[in-house]
């Protein structure tokens, strides 16, 4: 399992055309099966981002090849691509999530 951060700063203005798109890949991909959840952010400080945490049931190398030979990357890419001015990927290690149901009531 892998998860990774994407941080896109989009040419000037052209955040929120980018966040639909972006949406529109999110739902495309929900029907892939190694698609776990994604989350997209905005940057406080940076009103030209968008920051994509994403979760993936699969290797690096196995995500890193499916980005290179999936129609629905290469569709939305070529719609959005344009709109971006730099992109930064981060992968991160996937350890145990804990949320607010795992505390114990007391």
């Amino acid at each position: 399992m892998i998860a990774f951060i994407v941080r896109i700063t989009t040419h000037p203005g052209q955040r929120a055309i980018l966040e639909q798109l972006t949406n529109g890949l999110f739902s495309d991909l929900a029907g892939e099966e190694a698609f776990v959840s994604a989350v997209i952010h905005h940057a406080h400080d940076a009103p030209d981002d968008l920051i994509a945490y994403e979760i993936w049931n699969e290797s690096k190398d196995a995500f890193m090849q499916r980005v290179q030979t999936s129609p629905i990357f290469a569709r939305h890419e070529a719609e959005m691509g344009p709109l971006i001015a730099s992109r930064d990927i981060t992968f991160l290690d996937h350890p145990p999530i804990w949320t607010s149901s795992d505390l114990a009531n007391d």
